[in-house]
């Protein structure tokens, strides 16, 4: 993937099967917003998000130095929005019924 443009999709894999998944969808030169975030119901509430999230963060650090991380969130969807405050993600704005969320990276 070009470190300007396209997409790049993780899976999340329990024993040999997709539990989540998420992809980096934008990413520019100081920015990089992850989408597509999916994880089965039957792994909710046991750190995977977290886990998911934090790899997102690594990744967009680590290897494309990014600045920051930026996300959207439906405003109905309560557990993730508070996750994503609780792991530091601050509200930059809203679209409709779209949150949009923004996190300054440290590199590792």
């Amino acid at each position: 993937m070009s470190p300007t443009q396209g997409t790049l999709s993780f899976f999340v894999l329990k024993n040999g099967k997709t539990v989540g998944h998420f992809a980096f969808v934008r990413i520019t030169k100081d920015n990089a917003a992850i989408g597509y975030v999916f994880l089965k119901k039957s792994e909710r509430g046991k750190g995977t998000s977290v886990q998911m999230m934090k790899l997102a963060e690594k990744l967009a650090t680590n290897l494309w130095n990014h600045k920051h991380l930026l996300l959207k969130v439906r405003a109905t969807n309560t557990p993730a929005f508070k996750l994503y405050k609780k792991m530091g993600y601050k509200e930059c704005g809203r679209e409709g019924d779209i949150i949009e969320m923004k996190k300054p990276l440290k590199r590792l």
